[in-house]
């Protein structure tokens, strides 16, 4: 059964019926916020520490964030390419985001270790997790074991070599 609801909000009359209410879509599975963040230090190629700026002078200092989508190289290995290659998207990473710049956070879900997952837009929609995917520093992640995604990384090794003399 549908009701008639009237709304009138600034001096502006709405009518809709219940049936047309409740058709709109509810989005599906959990909605990512966007916040403005300050770097503080970049850890690595894919883990950045930032201040989160909540609004109404409300901030969390010091998260530790895992950028969403991609890992990159390990700059604690012992192979010698893989910690070339992890210090050259640590070194992008600090070229990119400048610590003390603000940039635009979408935080997705807790990762498995416990750190946010984000997404850190550098201009409009491009961002920093995309351009490290783009430039060969880091490979396309979605939770999967490294073994899994190690191919792309030793793929990915062969043209920073090229490239930087890795």
């Amino acid at each position: 059964m549908s009701k008639t609801i009237r709304v009138s909000v600034s001096g502006v009359d709405a009518k809709a019926t219940t049936d047309q209410a409740t058709r709109t879509k509810e989005p599906t599975g959990p909605v990512p916020f966007s916040y403005p963040c300050k770097i503080v230090r970049v850890i690595d190629g894919d883990s950045i520490v930032v201040d989160i700026d909540l609004g109404f002078s409300h901030w969390i200092h010091g998260e530790s964030i895992r950028l969403y989508g991609v890992d990159c190289p390990e700059c604690r290995s012992r192979n010698k390419e893989e910690k070339a290659a992890g210090f050259l998207a640590k070194e992008f990473v600090e070229d990119t985001l400048h610590v003390g710049g603000t940039y635009m956070l979408q935080t997705k879900e807790k990762g498995k270790f416990g750190r946010f997952l984000g997404v850190i837009f550098i201009q409009g929609s491009a961002s920093i997790n995309a351009a490290l995917i783009s430039e060969n520093l880091a490979v396309p992640y979605t939770g999967q074991s490294k073994k899994e995604i190690q191919a792309e990384h030793e793929a990915n090794y062969k043209i920073l070599k090229d490239k930087w003399l890795i």
